[in-house]
């Protein structure tokens, strides 16, 4: 928690899981996740780091199953989240509680990134509509 200063949105969301009873996060570190780690460690939430967003997801799904408390799972955005579903679904199917958050890093600040060039939505090959909303 945040002492004499102001609390991020982050801060808020651990403190939420800590009012809840979560004792643990079970997260793949990508910098899209950086105010969430770091408000954990202000915390004090356990932070497990995995090898692979399925890891952590089915991590969460086996917590919230044996212990019938929200499993808490973060990855990064994009395809880690897409890999972190399997383990979503499968805590869906067995009905156990389960919190999957992802974090993204804003394009402004991977633009300012050394060696990193942004794609933008003109380098994206005309597929007829496809990409329109």
């Amino acid at each position: 928690m945040v002492i004499g200063g102001t609390a991020t949105v982050a801060d808020v969301l651990v403190s939420e899981l800590l009012a809840r009873g979560v004792r643990h996060v079970a997260a793949l570190n990508g910098h899209g996740l950086d105010p969430f780690l770091l408000a954990c460690k202000r915390a004090e939430l356990r932070v497990i780091d995995v090898r692979n967003e399925q890891a952590a997801a089915y991590m969460a799904e086996v917590t919230g199953r044996l212990t019938r408390t929200v499993g808490v799972c973060a990855v990064s955005g994009a395809v880690a989240h897409a890999n972190a579903l399997t383990g979503v679904l499968n805590a869906h199917l067995d009905g156990a509680p389960m919190m999957l958050i992802t974090g993204i890093t804003p394009l402004a600040e991977l633009a300012s990134l050394s060696g990193v060039i942004p794609l933008s939505r003109p380098s994206i090959p005309d597929m007829g509509g496809y990409w329109d909303p």
